[in-house]
């Protein structure tokens, strides 16, 4: 299972829309939302070689309502322990890009 596999399937149980990226809305974004962005660095080699890489995540929680958005932040958290995730830290955010949204930001990664 890949990095991306990983995130989509514990995004898919949370029955809300979730980009891979910041997405560009032609229209109104949805009233709640998850986008997150990934990279990664060597964990650990053996004999030279990179034998386990650790992935950085920043998942970004929009919503409309702040109840809602810290509900769902909650959540999330919840299943990417479950996932293996470990948090390194969250921002609560005033956002520029969604004014009407409130944003919550947080970090974790994980060695694959």
């Amino acid at each position: 299972m890949n990095i991306y596999e990983k995130i989509d399937g514990i995004l898919d149980s949370l029955e809300i829309p979730f980009y891979s990226s910041m997405p560009e809305f032609a229209r109104e974004p949805p009233d709640l939302f998850v986008a997150y962005n990934v990279y990664d660095k060597p964990a650990q080699f053996g004999d030279g070689d990179e034998i386990a890489t650790r992935f950085f995540v920043t998942f970004s929680i929009f919503g409309k309502s702040q109840s809602q958005t810290y509900n769902l932040y909650e959540t999330l958290k919840t299943l990417l322990k479950n996932g293996g995730f470990c948090r390194s830290g969250t921002l609560y955010i005033s956002d520029n890009d969604f004014p009407k949204y409130f944003r919550i930001s947080a970090d974790y990664n994980i060695d694959l």
